[in-house]
């Protein structure tokens, strides 16, 4: 029940803030009402002012339809319009990308350092924060834990990049410091630093400090770079460090480096001489080479083996490839052109193959090089410029695909030692001993053959050698395979040799070696590319393949081909360019051996049937007939080498006899007065060779049975087994 008073009368007011007991009061509602006001007052403003900015934007749109309706060219106007606004969005869109990208480099760096450990400098401790610079005066510094002078100026990069000597934990270092601009370069190259420094050819990574200003690099001090080793600035600093590496074990391991790059997907695009540091002597005073400079290099992505033009024309202009100038899609190959024009620079002490620096690029487009520099010496080229013109342009090819990858350049008979040269050409020399002159892989080998040989190469050894060689056997003067065989004997028999052969020839393998080939210098390169079929066979599969040539690591550049990469010499595409004198030879001598067979007494009574031909045993017992090799020839009555010239006379007497109706001509003709060597073929299967002095006369008779040896420069081997036929076919 309420409390009230009569109608008409007015109740007395009641303050807001007094309570009383039954009667609710507006108190607590005043600020829930004031709250809802408030919300309904903000809700109200803002939908006043998107009303505002649609009406706004409408208002713009019907005058924009309005004005372009009274354009009397409307699309035109609309392209320039469309035009004007892609021309400012795409200025902001850079800046803004411009921002990010800095910002990145920053954060990423600092993050870098965040994850390494306390070794590698304050920056890197993991706070992320910058390491205040440390003044000592007379331009030493220090920056976190790397200590450095700016007066002490190693070298100088590219965009204001400065290299000054320095320590790092009590350890000389090299110190790059590096401008804001190229911090994502810095970054790059410290990324892939740390992940490839630690095969021996490539540059060693320490730290990385930084401060508000720079960024510093600590890598491993070198002595020189590959520039200083070949022009010769510092004369002390260069003359010693020639004592203690040369020049080819310098671009060995420059090529070792690089493998290791390229097995780790990493293609470094800027390989150039000062590019290739030198270390200083270690404790074993050994110097190394080591590639340097990761800020230009690229990561192949996981199972590719190029990278796309977006990757941008990089390098230093007389070294990049000519596929990186067209905006090809480039592989490792690059690596390759580059080092092949580093080879030719050291080689021919700092030439360029693709001329000066005015045309050099330009060269390389069109593919114009000159490597005449390498012969500057000596016309005739020795053994290591023949290998050096043969690599150097292979390297240099225009299309990448013809370039030798990394691997196989490291395998080049250019960098091979002297005991294994001495041990290919015995290898080759034993493989091609037994083959017929028109089989694989004998017929390349004897292909331009008197270059190889010069001619004759017995007129090139020493007297006394080649007076010893004909004691054994004799050999063709225009033959590859017989300077082989020369070759392979007396290393075979050295310690039989009289010492005063012994000191003509040289210490095995490094004289020995030497004395061969630098008689006949072509005589490595020719046998390398005629056995290049013969490359993945196991006794020439280490030769032509690298020993570490292993399976890729998964997510890596699929493998390239291994065995021969290289291009053969055009002579051996040339067609008739076989040894014709040497084929001639053999076949005469096959003539020859043809027309001087023994015939056969017909076995009777317990030989067997008539007319049947029974086994023979010859010698000790031996297990059939004696079938000795083809080639197996024997020394002249004169003692003498056969070469051309008595090789052609040897062929033009072997034309003048017929095959039958004048053979007991050429065997009496044939007898000397020192004696005469006949082959009795006895009932019993069983051969016997006697000497029978002679008279000097004419009146020598031949029974069928024995029958004289031509006095001819071959042995030849008598084939008794198809005597019995070839008496039945002269009965018949």
């Amino acid at each position: 029940m309420l409390v009230g008073g009569p109608a008409g009368v007015d109740l007395p007011s009641v303050p807001k803030n007094t309570h009383t007991i039954g009667v609710q009061t507006d108190g607590p509602a005043e600020p829930e009402h004031a709250y809802g006001d408030a919300n309904e007052t903000s809700s109200t403003k803002l939908q006043g002012s998107t009303d505002l900015i649609r009406a706004l934007f409408g208002r713009l749109y019907m005058d924009t339809k309005l004005w372009l309706e009274a354009q009397p060219n409307k699309l035109p106007t609309i392209l320039m319009i469309a035009l004007f606004g892609t021309v400012i969005f795409g200025f902001w869109y850079f800046n803004l990308q411009m921002k990010a990208l800095k910002e990145q480099s920053q954060g990423g760096s600092q993050t870098s350092n965040s994850n390494r450990s306390g070794s590698n400098g304050s920056g890197g401790s993991g706070s992320g924060s910058y390491s205040e610079p440390i003044d000592y005066g007379d331009g030493e510094m220090r920056v976190g834990k790397i200590n450095f002078n700016t007066q002490n100026v190693l070298g100088k990069g590219c965009e204001g990049t400065f290299v000054f000597r320095g320590m790092f934990e009590k350890r000389e270092v090299a110190v790059k410091r590096i401008l804001p601009g190229c911090f994502t370069l810095a970054d790059r190259e410290v990324t892939l630093l740390r992940e490839s420094d630690a095969h021996e050819n490539v540059v060693r990574y320490f730290c990385t400090e930084q401060d508000r200003q720079f960024r510093y690099i600590a890598v491993e001090l070198c002595a020189a770079t590959l520039q200083d080793y070949v022009d010769g600035k510092e004369p002390s600093t260069v003359s010693s460090l020639r004592e203690k590496i040369s020049a080819l074990d310098i671009l060995r391991q420059a090529t070792s480096g690089l493998i290791h790059l390229h097995s780790l997907n990493i293609v470094h695009r800027d390989i150039k001489p000062q590019n290739i540091l030198l270390s200083l002597p270690d404790y074993k005073q050994r110097v190394r080479a080591m590639i340097s400079d990761f800020g230009l290099c690229k990561k192949l992505n996981y199972g590719k083996a190029s990278f796309s033009r977006r990757s941008g024309v990089t390098g230093t202009d007389g070294w990049i490839a000519p596929e990186m100038q067209r905006g090809q899609r480039a592989t490792t190959s690059v690596d390759i052109f580059s080092l092949g024009c580093v080879f030719y620079y050291v080689l021919s002490d700092g030439f360029h193959p693709f001329g000066d620096n005015l045309k050099r690029q330009a060269n390389i487009l069109s593919n114009e090089y000159d490597l005449s520099m390498l012969r500057r010496e000596n016309t005739q080229p020795d053994c290591r410029t023949i290998l050096a013109e043969e690599i150097v342009s292979d390297m240099i090819h225009v299309e990448p695909g013809q370039r030798p990858a990394a691997k196989a350049v490291a395998n080049h008979p250019l960098f091979w030692s002297n005991a294994r040269v001495l041990a290919f050409l015995q290898d080759v020399s034993d493989r091609v001993e037994k083959l017929d002159v028109m089989n694989e892989p004998l017929r390349s080998l004897e292909k331009n053959a008197r270059f190889i040989v010069r001619e004759d190469w017995s007129t090139y050894l020493d007297v006394e050698i080649t007076a010893d060689l004909r004691k054994f056997r004799g050999y063709q003067g225009y033959s590859v395979r017989d300077l082989l065989r020369a070759l392979r004997n007396k290393k075979h028999h050295y310690y039989e040799l009289t010492p005063s052969m012994q000191r003509a020839l040289g210490k095995i393998p490094q004289q020995f070696t030497q004395y061969w080939i630098s008689r006949f210098p072509r005589l490595l390169s020719h046998s390398y590319h005629a056995l290049a079929d013969c490359s993945r066979e196991p006794i020439f599969k280490h030769y032509y393949n690298n020993d570490e040539d292993a399976e890729h690591a998964s997510g890596s550049v699929p493998s390239q081909p291994s065995g021969y990469q290289f291009s053969k010499p055009s002579y051996f595409h040339v067609e008739n360019n076989d040894n014709y004198e040497l084929i001639r030879y053999y076949e005469a001598a096959q003539l020859m051996k043809n027309s001087t067979k023994s015939p056969k007494r017909r076995p009777t009574g317990a030989d067997g049937p008539e007319g049947s031909t029974p086994e023979r045993k010859l010698g000790m017992g031996g297990g059939g007939p004696n079938k000795r090799g083809t080639y197996n020839f024997g020394k002249s009555s004169g003692g003498g080498f056969i070469t051309r010239q008595t090789g052609v006379r040897e062929n033009a007497e072997s034309t003048t006899y017929g095959m039958d109706d004048q053979r007991s001509s050429v065997v009496t003709n044939g007898i000397t007065s020192e004696g005469r060597e006949t082959i009795s073929v006895e009932g019993n299967g069983n051969q016997r060779r006697r000497n029978t002095p002679g008279s000097g006369g004419d009146n020598h008779t031949v029974n069928q049975t024995n029958i004289k040896r031509r006095d001819v420069q071959t042995k030849v081997t008598w084939k008794l087994d198809s005597i019995a036929s070839d008496k039945e076919k002269s009965n018949e």
